[in-house]
């Protein structure tokens, strides 16, 4: 065994009753699409209380992804499965692409000396349940049924989510020195929980126009409005309402639009501590006037400028293959994470992992808009909104890495070409 990897008998005995009681749900309802709703509701509420590993390599999020990764395999080897994968995969150019991107980590991995194995192997593991996610749409969300039971997932852990973060505030327990709100584990930084509301309201603004459950989710939505401001989050804040903004108005949903911002001024408004703190936050943005002011600052000291930047060198010092995955942080530098996707991916896997990454991204953007304006599809629409939110919101962040945003994500674009696959009655 690995050094460093430490298998614990009572983390063994949890991680065996939670497959167990997957294994029962999914005889229960027959299928495996309610147990993919599951997973995605509790895969962020698992990570309020656990790290990703308890006792080592082996945690009860772990536990979520290798289910994922043997539940599609038993799928697809299954004797009933007339599903052909290889004449699938071949005409997929995303499954493509993303089979590439994950052998790119995996050379990575294999070829750096000075790789963390332990952080490495956790993230390969993830983009193993990310293609699976995908095709579980593909087998399972090509038809609008699921597709709302998905969306109504999302809007459930969410809620989860807020009612944490309201007892928090209640309590005055959400890091009251910084002023910002955030929760547990995987959403201890703001803007994790910030993302997530983001990625969570489009949900609920999907299902608005649906015309389901109206009233509750537009509480909802003003919650998140009320809760996002609380994390002082300001990417999160602009992408939310500029892309809001602009799907809104797209589909001439003035009702909501209206009550999305009412939300945000009423927060302002009648909670004056908010406001205080969004006003110091863009102020002290605005006044880093020319890089030698930055440098000087401590608002910078303390930015990602300085992260970006050894980012940028590591890849110029290994611009083919990388550092390897999940490296830069602690091995390169131990004071915070990448917080940029892109510049990320350049330091630890190089051109080779990041090129087709970047064609990924524009072939799911390619699918959403094609299929909206060819047929005219709703849903294609609020997954190219909500494709453009995780891409811009990773410039920021991590959020590359976190299966609580990449699985419903990968499972709406694997949907999109589900669909298209069944209208061709090759599903």
């Amino acid at each position: 065994m690995a050094a460093g990897i430490v298998f614990d008998n009572k983390i063994l005995a949890v991680i065996f009753g939670f497959f167990l009681f997957i294994w029962f749900t999914s005889k229960i309802f027959n299928n495996f699409y309610y147990v993919i709703i599951l997973l995605i509701v509790i895969r962020p509420i698992i990570d309020l209380w656990t790290d990703y590993r308890l006792g080592g390599i082996l945690g009860i999020q772990m536990a979520t992804t290798v289910f994922v990764i043997f539940s599609l395999l038993y799928k697809l080897c299954s004797p009933r499965e007339n599903f052909n994968f290889l004449s699938v995969f071949k005409n997929d150019s995303i499954l493509i692409l993303l089979f590439i991107y994950f052998l790119i980590n995996i050379i990575s991995f294999l070829v750096n000396p000075m790789v963390n194995p332990r952080d490495s192997i956790s993230l390969l593991f993830k983009i193993i349940s990310f293609i699976c996610f995908y095709i579980w749409g593909l087998l399972e969300f090509n038809n609008f049924r699921n597709l709302n039971l998905l969306f109504l997932g999302l809007v459930i852990s969410i809620i989860i989510l807020d009612a944490i973060a309201l007892y928090q505030i209640a309590n005055g327990i959400y890091l009251p020195r910084a002023g910002v709100l955030s929760v547990y584990s995987a959403f201890k930084h703001p803007n994790m929980y910030a993302n997530y509301i983001v990625f969570t309201s489009i949900a609920c603004i999907h299902l608005i126009m649906l015309k389901k459950f109206r009233l509750p989710l537009y509480f909802i939505l003003g919650l998140n409005c009320y809760l996002l401001l609380n994390t002082h989050s300001r990417m999160a804040l602009v992408v939310a309402s500029l892309l809001i903004l602009t799907f809104l108005l797209q589909n001439k949903q003035y009702k909501i639009l209206f009550f999305f911002f009412l939300s945000i001024i009423a927060t302002l408004y009648y909670f004056p501590q908010v406001s205080e703190f969004w006003m110091i936050r863009f102020e002290s943005f605005l006044k880093l006037n020319g890089f030698s002011d930055a440098m000087a600052s401590s608002e910078f000291t303390a930015s990602r400028n300085i992260i970006f930047a050894k980012l940028i060198d590591l890849f110029l010092e290994h611009p083919l293959i990388g550092i390897g995955p999940e490296t830069f942080y602690p091995h390169y530098f131990p004071y915070a994470r990448p917080h940029n996707e892109l510049l990320r991916n350049l330091a630890e896997v190089g051109l080779l992992g990041t090129i087709p990454l970047l064609i990924l991204w524009g072939t799911m953007f390619k699918l959403t808009i094609t299929q909206y304006f060819k047929n005219k599809n709703d849903y294609a629409l609020t997954v190219f909104y909500i494709t453009l939110t995780v891409l811009l919101i990773s410039l920021t962040s991590n959020i590359g890495t976190k299966p609580e945003i990449q699985w419903p994500l990968l499972l709406m674009i694997g949907s999109i070409r589900g669909l298209i696959l069944k209208d061709h009655e090759i599903l």
